[in-house]
């Protein structure tokens, strides 16, 4: 780190940003990208400072969709900042304050050595002596991913993913321009109101659309891909152009697309839903999924399945089609790996459960632990060196909030070897029955 006056550096070998202060001391982010990366100036006019802001009574001075040009924002001051190392793990923390209201906020961006990946969030903190209703809180803003050339944001295209049940994981591509367009005719105008903006709906946090996007350059292919790390489902993204180069805001839930006010007393403290940035300077989008899947691997922690590698039990058949009714006896047989290959692979679907909704438990005459006569739920797979895991995953949930009522045990025939058993049943509706032929035979009434 150097001028700390002036500029903060940071960074490592795969990453490296910069953070001008300014002439009044507000901090930017002026560039990120790879050490020694050509094409990529520092933009000491960046736009945007590096928290964005609203309160009831403290809003943006423009208006429009974008959460950008926020009034506090742009009057927080530089504080102090600090670069420390956790582990593998590079940490700049950013601290800047605003005097007027008292709201001191830290910006601590992380990034994994050897990884072109920003990982941001904010902590806030009210040292005034009033209590700021917080209406949104920006994760991340930079407004430099095309650096200072005008022409840039021209052949630069918007990645982003719809998504639905049995649609999932639908990315679409547009260019940038369509939804920020060039204003540089006779009258330059440097800061529209357009913008485009994806946000999450409710509380699953992929209902619509995934918590992602992109910017990837046609000609160059530098691309920059991101993601929105909260599982509450309230999220939103913004990517547009400011001054002539193009800029990304991350934000977890928001007044604006969820209703959502938090109040900050005094002396209370706020964090924002962590976010990740992940860059490919020349490999295109290709790239950029690669950096983030090498991220995600890095965040994960430690588990035994990590290194082992098992198989996991897929309930996709039955948990999202409902037609599928699996059972044990169709996919006990597996055949023999080819010579070299792994025996742990590819992932087998099955069902959890085959029970009506809103059961939740594993259904026992379609996958027993084990048979009566001794015989191993899974003998193919085991005697062939594969390791057997299960993902269970609850089909739906009562509306009430409540569980069945479950009627008591009754004899059921094991799939495998048809040996009496017991399992509980479903008091709405016994479980498919699969018969000799391997076909599968309508239920009955109990």
């Amino acid at each position: 780190m150097t001028d700390p006056h002036e500029t903060i550096r940071w960074g490592h070998h795969a990453l490296e940003l910069e953070i001008g202060l300014g002439e009044h001391g507000t901090p930017r982010l002026v560039r990120i990208g790879t050490p020694g990366e050509r094409g990529t100036d520092p933009r000491p006019g960046a736009p945007l400072p590096l928290v964005e802001v609203t309160t009831a009574g403290l809003g943006r001075h423009w208006s429009g969709r974008h959460l950008i040009d926020t009034a506090l924002g742009s009057r927080l001051r530089h504080r102090s900042h600090r670069a420390t190392r956790d582990g593998d793990w590079h940490v700049l923390t950013v601290e800047l304050h605003e005097p007027e209201t008292g709201l001191t906020a830290e910006a601590v961006y992380r990034s994994p050595d050897g990884l072109p990946v920003l990982r941001s969030e904010v902590a806030l903190r009210n040292e005034g002596a009033a209590t700021l209703h917080l209406e949104s809180v920006g994760s991340l803003v930079a407004g430099c991913l095309t650096g200072g050339d005008p022409a840039a944001p021209d052949s630069a295209d918007l990645l982003w993913a719809e998504n639905d049940w049995l649609t999932e994981c639908r990315w679409q591509h547009r260019p940038l321009r369509v939804s920020s367009p060039a204003r540089n005719g006779r009258f330059h105008y440097l800061a529209g109101r357009n913008t485009h903006v994806v946000a999450g709906q409710g509380v699953w946090s992929s209902c619509g659309h995934l918590p992602m996007g992109g910017l990837t350059d046609r000609v160059s292919g530098r691309t920059w891909l991101w993601q929105i790390e909260h599982n509450g489902g309230g999220w939103r993204w913004e990517c547009g152009v400011r001054d002539d180069t193009a800029y990304t805001a991350l934000y977890g839930p928001n007044n604006a697309d969820h209703g959502w006010r938090q109040p900050l007393e005094p002396g209370a403290e706020f964090r924002t839903v962590p976010v990740a940035l992940a860059l490919a300077a020349d490999g295109g989008p290709d790239g950029a999924f690669a950096a983030l899947t090498r991220y995600r691997r890095a965040t994960r922690r430690p588990h035994p399945d990590h290194r082992r590698l098992p198989v996991v039990f897929n309930d996709y058949m039955n948990c999202l089609t409902r037609r599928g009714r699996p059972h044990h006896g169709q996919r006990a047989p597996r055949p023999d790996p080819p010579p070299g290959g792994s025996p742990n692979s590819p992932p087998r679907h099955g069902s959890w459960s085959t029970r009506p909704w809103p059961c939740t438990s594993p259904s026992a005459p379609t996958f027993p632990r084990r048979c009566p006569c001794g015989r191993s739920a899974f003998p193919a797979g085991r005697t062939r060196g594969s390791r057997w895991a299960c993902e269970p995953r609850a089909e739906r949930t009562s509306p009430l909030g409540a569980a069945p009522a479950r009627s008591p045990r009754r004899a059921r025939g094991c799939p495998i070897c048809s040996a009496p058993t017991s399992a509980p049943t479903c008091s709405t509706r016994p479980p498919v029955r699969p018969s000799p032929s391997g076909t599968r035979t309508p239920p009955t009434s109990p």
